[in-house]
């Protein structure tokens, strides 16, 4: 009986994750508060007592969703406040990671940031959105201050640039990307891009982020972030990823 018991924990990781990813694209489609723990099921292929035994509600469920949502770029931009590197090449190193999180994520991630959600009884996700926000923000500032940026109000950027992020969550819809980093440097140039005072400082500002990001890969654990190790890191190319 002992020996079974791996097999059965594995079985129960590949339900919870599959009811994830089907809430998900439900929530997508749907939205929250349309969707119900009855089409949940229905779409995982279960019943709603066996859904209840990996999640005590629907609430959990979208919980459990939100923490790999935001909780991933939060961490990794509190991670860049340790790093060298001026301030754009931080910004677009962000970029890139949580371009590339978005890319290899299983799960749907758009219906996640409706008003729905984050104005709802989950207002400590909203919390944590506004840190992540107000983080990019003081980016943004210190790279117009410094000069790296053209003079613009850090507030208009950071919604330009989170606008930008949400075109990747609708553009993956749930599945993950073949070549994420590839597609990840291609967003994370053209939103920098946007905001640099001189052009022709692009690519290096992508080899100072890249570096930034090889150094956040090292330190990280494996329990950190495991959708955003690849298997095999791809080397930057600029010649590949301009747009």
């Amino acid at each position: 009986m002992a020996a079974r018991e791996p097999n059965r924990s594995a079985e129960q990781l590949e339900t919870r994750h599959r009811i994830l990813r089907e809430a998900a694209t439900l929530f997508a489609d749907k939205g929250y508060a349309a969707t119900t723990t009855r089409e949940i099921a229905a779409a995982v292929g279960v019943q709603q007592p066996s859904l209840f035994h990996h999640f005590g509600s629907k609430q959990e469920i979208l919980d459990s969703l939100l923490r790999v949502s935001i909780e991933v770029p939060a961490a990794t931009l509190k991670a860049l406040v340790r790093q060298e590197g001026s301030p754009a090449e931080r910004l677009m190193a962000h970029l890139f990671l949580d371009a590339r999180h978005i890319l290899s994520c299983p799960y749907n991630l758009l219906g996640l940031h409706a008003d729905d959600v984050l104005l709802g009884d989950f207002g400590r996700w909203r919390a944590k959105l506004d840190e992540l926000h107000r983080g990019i923000r003081r980016l943004v500032r210190s790279a117009v201050q410094e000069g790296e940026f053209v003079a613009v109000e850090p507030e208009f950027a950071q919604w330009t640039l989170t606008g930008g992020t949400l075109a990747v969550i609708r553009i993956h819809g749930g599945a993950p990307r073949p070549r994420p980093d590839r597609t990840a440097w291609q967003a994370s140039r053209l939103l920098t891009r946007m905001y640099l005072a001189r052009p022709e400082t692009l690519d290096a500002c992508q080899r100072g982020a890249s570096e930034i990001v090889d150094r956040i890969r090292a330190e990280a654990t494996p329990e950190d972030s495991p959708a955003d190790k690849p298997k095999a890191k791809e080397k930057v190319k600029e010649k590949e990823v301009a747009p």
